[in-house]
């Protein structure tokens, strides 16, 4: 279910968030991976990580039992100090376009989960108002944990 759940929210935002890297998104490269990217990565990225879960708890759900797992993921965005992206009318670079993705990021994932198979609510934890640097890349990371509430009927 983890590994599932990670291919699901990484496709539910490349389907709603566009590349602002219009060169790699004309190239039909994504931008959007399970993973950290490497130093040399071109940018921006998100990036998205299972970190955790909690103790699952049963719910009354639809007349049966289910089994809820709360479930951690990180997923960051990255973009390199210095570049811009043209992001409709704007040009976004640094921490207005870490901020900018990142709020794309939260509006997507807690309008959506609903979509994915399984998860019942997802909502944003923590990480918002973080900014990572990597002094010796440039590149800035800002992390954001979401709890996603994973249904599994009991039995199954």
């Amino acid at each position: 279910m983890f590994r599932e759940l990670v291919n699901e929210i990484i496709t539910l935002l490349r389907n709603n968030i566009p590349d602002p890297n219009t060169a790699r998104a004309n190239a039909g490269k994504n931008w959007i991976y399970p993973d950290f990217p490497h130093e040399k990565a071109t940018m921006p990225r998100i990036s998205v990580v299972y970190i955790g879960h909690s103790e699952p708890d049963f719910y009354g759900v639809n007349g049966g039992t289910a089994l809820l797992y709360p479930l951690r993921y990180e997923i960051s965005v990255w973009v390199r100090r210095g570049e811009t992206f043209t992001v409709g009318n704007e040009e976004l670079g640094g921490g207005a376009l870490l901020d900018y993705l990142a709020d794309q990021v939260i509006n997507v994932i807690e309008s959506n989960a609903f979509s994915m198979t399984n998860v019942v609510v997802a909502k944003c934890v923590g990480g918002g108002s973080i900014v990572i640097e990597e002094q010796n890349t440039g590149i800035l990371r800002k992390p954001l944990e979401f709890t996603f509430y994973y249904l599994k009927q009991s039995g199954v």
